[in-house]
């Protein structure tokens, strides 16, 4: 099975007349071996690594459902797909090593679990590498995290539970 990170945007508008833009949700989709998971880039901690959110992990036989079902709904851009291979698994920490840099993402990643930003059931992750990302967001204290995290995740729910959904069909 190929493994793979995929960085796109999902841009949200309100409105039925005149449609407004209220703002993006960047979403980091990483495929591996038995799942794949959707992280939903919230901003960058003060010693440059980024933090982000645990939008959904679900098996990676539905990774195809899901972005087709986000790019049917024509605000969903798709940034960059980078093959990649993820030695261990582990739902607290692993690596990602990048088979060639992109873009955005230019240096292998390590994704860790973060308790001190977690609360309840937002599960917050930071992402330690070299990124080029469109994010501006910088994340002062925990409190910040999980607000925006809140926020973002709001934007995003209604596809997700379309997805989420589907599978019950």
């Amino acid at each position: 099975m190929r493994k793979r990170i995929i960085y796109g945007i999902l841009k949200t508008y309100k409105g039925i007349f005149v449609k407004k833009h209220i703002g993006n949700v960047h979403l980091l989709i990483i495929e591996m071996e038995k799942s794949f998971w959707v992280l939903n880039i919230i901003g960058q901690l003060k010693n440059g690594n980024e933090i982000s959110q645990m939008m959904l992990r679900a098996q990676s036989q539905y990774i195809t459902e899901f972005i087709d079902g986000f790019e049917k709904t024509e605000n969903f851009i798709m940034l960059e797909e980078i093959f990649c291979d993820i030695p261990k698994e582990s739902e607290d920490k692993f690596k990602i090593l990048l088979r060639k840099k992109g873009k955005y993402i230019n240096s292998h990643l390590e994704i860790k679990f973060a308790p001190e930003y977690s609360k309840g059931s937002i599960r917050m992750y930071e992402i330690k590498g070299k990124f080029n990302l469109v994010v501006d967001d910088y994340i002062d204290n925990s409190t910040q995290a999980r607000m925006s995290a809140m926020k973002k995740q709001t934007i995003a729910k209604p596809l997700l539970s379309k997805f989420l959904s589907s599978l019950k069909r």
